[in-house]
């Protein structure tokens, strides 16, 4: 009797530590995989850290994820920074148009300069959203939040569509 209670005794510790030997490079990819940073992609392969087996096959297929991954967000802030370099170019140009019409208000009438305005304060959120975009793209993020007076940003935004508005009938 105690030869069989030693005798399983010693087959349980010796299955546990050779469970143990066989899951800890399961346990060590598993931690390697939740410290990734989805953003910053490591370049370093995982499967090169262990031997061809199905862990170090499951690392190269995580590896080729992560590259595809990579690749498609390298893809998205080549594309966020080609538009938005694409957008102020021609907002520059109204920009500019604008503030050559406003620095002579002289021949406008009441109307007109409203219009300018409106259209001024229209390109200037333009150009805060392509900026905010470029930021977005370069992997800023805005940690600031600012106050607006909503009364006065629902005036702002009726009054740049009351003239489509108007022609509608609405």
């Amino acid at each position: 009797i105690l030869a069989l209670i030693g005798t399983l005794l010693l087959s349980a510790s010796l299955s546990a530590m050779f469970a143990g030997r066989a899951l800890s490079p399961l346990r060590r990819f598993s931690k390697q995989m939740q410290s990734i940073d989805p953003v910053h992609v490591p370049t370093s392969s995982l499967a090169s850290q262990y031997p061809d087996d199905e862990i170090g096959r499951l690392a190269g297929i995580f590896d080729d994820f992560l590259h595809r991954l990579d690749r498609a967000f390298s893809r998205e802030r080549q594309f966020t920074q080609d538009a938005s370099h694409e957008l102020r170019t021609p907002l520059m140009v109204m920009r500019s148009s604008l503030d050559l019409l406003s620095a002579d208000p002289r021949g406008l009438n009441d109307t007109q300069r409203s219009k300018i305005t409106m259209m001024q304060q229209s390109v200037t959120r333009m150009e805060t959203l392509v900026t905010e975009l470029l930021e977005l793209s370069r992997g800023h993020h805005a940690s600031q939040k600012e106050q607006i007076n909503l009364g006065a940003f629902v005036r702002d935004l009726s009054q740049s569509y009351a003239l489509m508005a108007e022609k509608k009938g609405l």
